[in-house]
Parts: C-alpha cells; structure tokens; sequence
C-alpha cells in the first residue's frame, strides 16, 4: 500500500501483522501527513523528525538489535513523550528483557 501512495504522504511503519486469511504478514503504517497541499495539512518539523527517529529505532528491533533499539526509542521518548507507538515498543522491549 505504501508504495502505492508513492512519496506524496509522510508516513511511519508501525507493526507487522497477521490478518486472517492471508498467507504473509502485512505491514501497517500510521499516516501522518500529506506533503502537498494547504499548510494545514503539510508535515511539521517535528513530525518529520518523530519520523525519521522512529524510522530508525522500528528498523533496530526488527532487525533484533534489541539494546540499540530501546535507546532509540527512549531518546525520542524524551522528545515526545505521549508518543503512543513509542510507548509500545520500549513497553515490548521491556518485556522481553
């Protein structure tokens, strides 16, 4: 799906999931912003960092860097801290510790 909205959207991986009745994983994204078009709806500054911050981070633990990962994710805790998806991945990483 994201490589259909080609680069006209900013978005951020957020999981990879089972769905019932298909054979692979699919891959979810959060949709965050729309890069043309009135300001409103253009990508602030800190959403492009949030982004490209957890971009790294999500591509350390699924690549099973699971210390580097968590010091990622920590790091843009401290900048955003009501960041759900970061959350949830220090919340995993923790568990599994």
């Amino acid at each position: 799906m994201v490589k259909r909205i080609g680069d006209a959207f900013l978005v951020r991986p957020l999981d990879t999931i089972e769905l019932k009745g298909k054979k692979e994983k699919v891959k979810i994204y959060e949709l965050v912003a729309q890069k043309q078009g009135p300001a409103s709806i253009r990508p602030k500054e800190d959403e492009i960092a949030l982004c490209q911050a957890f971009d790294q981070a999500y591509t350390a633990y699924v690549e099973g860097q699971y210390g580097r990962a968590k010091e990622l994710f920590t790091a843009i805790l401290k900048t955003y801290p009501e960041d759900g998806p970061t959350q949830y991945y220090l919340n995993k990483l923790s568990q599994n510790s």
